[in-house]
């Protein structure tokens, strides 16, 4: 009997999923030129297009791969996948990163966790990718000799999230003290597991597993955008300033 209501349950959530996507799509396509889309795909090498598409699925396969080294033995490649694509989809269609927090809800679904034991999961995704834009910004600006001066502002704010972090990972009683004082049980019970899977996840392995999968992602995200500008742009760019843009 239960495995028949978990299958009904599956089945619903399944059309549910096709539901949203299908409406998205509408979304995405709604006052589109379809026939002026079209000419204009047109106009693209075939092959390009291909590569594009492929670089495009890459950075998603980057992507998942991260969460799986990020979330260990407890998920699957093929689930962490899953996952990436939903957020990345949910993110192209729906305001203010709704793929983030939907692709945790699923995740907690499918591994049985409360979602505040995965929610740091993207956030630290995030910091990671914050760092690595960082990197990027100063590396152009130093290839155009301009002031580094207006990345300052980011450095701080880094800097200060930083300090943040070393305080709760080093005073966990501190943490646990003030998340008591939260007057809602299930806002408390969230963030307690938020808290505890913060600090167990703050240490020389598990960060090292991070900045593995932030620069396997953006190799890919600068690969698809290098390959983008070469392929498909009617101005023909050479590779270095095609990966500075």
């Amino acid at each position: 009997m239960s495995d028949y209501v978990n299958m009904e349950s599956r089945g619903r959530l399944r059309f549910l999923g096709l539901i949203i996507a299908v409406a998205g799509l509408g979304y995405a396509l709604w006052g589109l030129d379809l026939r002026a889309m079209g000419a204009a795909l047109a106009t693209f090498s075939l092959t390009a297009l291909v590569i594009t598409a492929v670089m495009a699925l890459l950075i998603c396969l980057a992507t998942g791969i991260r969460k799986k080294l990020l979330l260990g033995s407890t998920v699957s490649l093929r689930l962490a996948v899953k996952a990436a694509f939903i957020c990345i989809g949910f993110n192209n269609i729906l305001p203010a990163k709704a793929g983030e927090l939907i692709h945790v809800v699923y995740l907690s679904r499918q591994l049985n966790r409360p979602t505040g034991q995965i929610m740091h999961i993207p956030l630290w995704e995030r910091f990671a990718d914050a760092h690595a834009l960082l990197l990027l910004f100063i590396w152009v600006l130093t290839r155009l000799n301009e002031s580094l001066w207006p990345l300052f502002g980011g450095m701080i704010m880094l800097a200060v999230v930083w300090v943040l972090l070393m305080i709760i990972v080093a005073n966990p009683v501190l943490g646990s003290n003030l998340i008591s004082r939260i007057p809602w049980v299930s806002c408390r019970a969230f963030v307690v597991n938020f808290h505890k899977a913060l600090i167990s996840d703050f240490n020389l392995a598990w960060m090292g597993r991070l900045v593995l999968g932030t620069i396997l992602v953006w190799a890919a995200s600068v690969a698809f955008f290098v390959l983008a500008f070469l392929t498909l742009s009617t101005t023909p760019l050479p590779m270095g300033q095609a990966a500075m843009v």
